[in-house]
């Protein structure tokens, strides 16, 4: 550590209540309230400690009144789960009546507490539309000589994207893609634990086939490239066979769109730019697998926006640490 960041910390904001009806709507995250909850903590603990340590977690949400919506007045029965799961793991929750931006407000209290304190310089804001109380909060840091770090969930909200062009100090990304592969991991660990409650209650008299464990998926394989590359920081490990794939695809599609200039575009556009060039590289790519890179790019990374087609996200985190992978397997060839 540079002896310029010792002493200096990282500070969690979190607006549980925008995460969570992110991921209770989201038809691609198929996990229990709990795990949804722990999901997104442990995800806005793990970026903000990348800058820093971290020194101050504050979470708010609302005692809100049933939904219309079933599914959502399920959830927010279990409102003290969220609680008890935030409280559990170290953060200081702010439980308000329900009114306009009451936790957003409880967030700005927090984060005006700590404005003055010299050692906290990071601040990671988990938020859905990024207004009203929380907007204010970002422009107050940034005058403070903050750095400021804005997580929304599958859609940045646009008073953060004009934020994040004007200043060097505001960044954003989106949460979204981890609760995917999340999801994904789950549900595949809920599977094996099913085959193997299965396997124990086949009676011993059965005539049993010996069989060999099922190789991984080609989306397993591909979202653990996808993982892989969001880890890049840890040297030492060698690519896989698909990651080399999905950086190729990635390339791929990235000079097509350029190209193009096209704002938005379709799934089948990027299928047809696959099917052409992708192909080229790798002749034994089958429709299955090019389907399957765009899924993944689509749901487990930012490269994509949504919009009413596609868009390419020129902020995208990702693409960052995919130029930086090249790189290194440039470098690697001349070491």
């Amino acid at each position: 550590m540079d002896e310029a960041d010792r002493g200096q910390r990282s500070a969690v904001l979190l607006d549980i209540e925008n995460h969570l009806y992110g991921g209770v709507r989201d038809k691609d995250v198929a996990i229990s309230l709990p795990d949804l909850t722990r999901l997104i903590a442990e995800h806005m603990e793990r970026v903000a400690a990348r800058e820093h340590p971290l020194g101050y977690k504050y979470a708010a949400i609302s005692l809100m009144p049933d939904d219309t919506d079933k599914k959502i007045r399920s959830r927010q029965k279990d409102v003290w789960t969220v609680i008890r799961t935030l409280a559990d793991m170290g953060f200081t929750v702010a439980v308000m009546q329900q009114g306009d931006d009451a936790a957003d407000t409880a967030l700005y209290e927090f984060g005006m507490q700590l404005k003055n304190n010299p050692d906290i310089t990071a601040y990671f804001i988990g938020t859905g539309d990024g207004a009203g109380p929380l907007h204010r909060l970002v422009c107050e840091l940034k005058e403070a000589g903050k750095n400021v770090h804005v997580v929304a969930y599958d859609n940045k909200p646009l008073t953060m994207k004009i934020a994040e062009e004007t200043s060097e100090q505001i960044t954003t990304s989106l949460i979204a893609p981890h609760l995917h592969m999340s999801s994904e991991v789950l549900e595949e660990q809920r599977e094996l634990k099913k085959e193997q409650r299965n396997a124990k209650e086949t009676p011993e008299t059965e005539t049993k086939i010996k069989k060999e464990p099922a190789p991984p998926s080609q989306k397993a394989l591909y979202r653990t490239a996808i993982e892989s590359l969001n880890n890049i920081h840890s040297n030492g490990t060698t690519p896989s066979l698909h990651q080399e794939r999905l950086l190729c695809a990635i390339s791929i599609l990235d000079v097509a769109i350029r190209v193009s200039r096209r704002k938005e575009f379709s799934f089948g556009f990027l299928m047809e730019v696959l099917a052409k060039d992708f192909r080229m590289v790798y002749r034994d790519a089958d429709e299955a697998e090019l389907k399957t890179i765009i899924y993944a790019l689509l749901k487990s990374t930012d490269i994509f926006e949504k919009s009413r087609q596609y868009r390419l996200n020129l902020k995208s985190d990702f693409v960052k640490k995919t130029k930086r992978a090249e790189l290194l397997e440039v470098a690697a060839l001349f070491t």
